[in-house]
């Protein structure tokens, strides 16, 4: 049994890396920023809330990340905390860089100053690739286009550095766009399916999107914490990408999702015109709203898994099709999570 620390625990992927330590036995310390209410958290839908020893602590404050190294003892912490929205750190961009690049730093130095043998393992995030073209990999160049990324890419080099010149086990798991039932109202894909029952139900009168063409990698965030799992467990630290290799349009995500709320969807107009009507009602299902245009899109869709598929042996279970279908089935206001 180990003892794992978990930062940001009260999200989507803290809901399943805890599940994971706990089915194998660990114990496992969550830890949520001063304030957080977790009665409506992922981990407390998955009935995981009383199962996990809960520390309220401001990481970016540096005493109180030593401290908590100090006093839990951890055999590996996950860095899951984060400013996770990219369109908020646009609105409030110091507050993302500091945050994303601050609390993992905070971390690392007081694993090097207190407990050198703990492991790390860093949630990095495709958007440090931002103007990137084509496949990405571990040794894919940072370009970062956007507040978010550009605060996750301080603190993925600092992991990197703190390997190579302290010797600690810090590992990065770059991981591309990743979603389940569990995921947050905020993200285009809680939103696509939460409105289109919406909708459908005549609570909203259409669903509006940005960028119809924008297109991700999008995987099962279960399949990607038990991914950050083998990366914690391996041999050697180093950087991994997780991710499926195959990218969808946000279009794509809505031609999915449409049929499992009884839409039989026909696109038509271009641009800012376009839209999505059923065609057995005529009814406008979706529209495009400029407003949800992002001042600069990443231009890297594609992350490739091969040297965690060939070194660590991850696989996935959940491709895009069944995860659409898992999220719609989960807005429906019965559904049991």
């Amino acid at each position: 049994m180990a003892k794992v620390a978990i930062t940001g625990v009260g999200g989507q992927d803290g809901a399943y890396l805890a599940q994971l330590c706990l089915a194998r036995g660990d114990a496992v310390v969550g830890l949520t920023r001063p304030g957080r209410d977790l009665a409506g958290s992922p981990l407390a839908a998955m009935g995981l809330l009383d199962r996990v020893e809960i520390l309220a602590l401001d990481l970016q404050d540096r005493r109180a990340a030593l401290g908590m190294v100090e006093q839990v003892a951890p055999d590996l912490i996950v860095n899951l905390a984060a400013e996770s929205s990219v369109a908020r750190s646009f609105e409030q961009p110091v507050e993302a860089i500091l945050a994303n690049s601050q609390i993992p730093l905070n971390l690392l130095e007081a694993i090097r100053v207190a407990r050198p043998q703990t492991r790390f393992v860093q949630a990095s995030t495709a958007e440090i690739f931002g103007e990137a073209d084509g496949l990405c990999d571990e040794d894919t160049p940072l370009r970062p286009c956007n507040p978010y990324g550009v605060g996750k890419a301080g603190a993925h080099e600092s992991v990197r550095l703190y390997r190579r010149a302290y010797g600690l086990f810090a590992a990065n798991a770059i991981l591309f766009a990743h979603e389940s039932p569990h995921r947050g109202a905020g993200f285009v894909t809680q939103k696509i399916v939460r409105h289109l029952r919406a909708v459908r139900d005549g609570e909203a009168p259409h669903l509006a999107l940005g960028a119809l063409d924008a297109r991700r990698d999008w995987g099962y965030a279960g399949d990607y914490m038990g991914g950050m799992l083998l990366i914690a467990e391996a041999e050697t630290a180093d950087d991994f990408v997780l991710a499926t290799g195959r990218a969808h349009a946000v279009r794509d995500f809505v031609d999915a999702a449409a049929p499992q709320f009884g839409f039989d969807l026909e696109w038509r107009g271009q641009g800012l015109d376009e839209q999505a009507v059923d065609r057995r009602s005529g009814k406008t299902v979706v529209v495009v709203d400029p407003a949800f245009f992002r001042p600069v899109d990443p231009r890297c869709i594609l992350g490739s898994p091969a040297r965690i598929e060939t070194r660590l042996g991850w696989r996935r279970t959940v491709d895009f099709a069944t995860l659409v279908g898992l999220m719609a089935a989960a807005a429906e206001p019965s559904a049991d999570l």
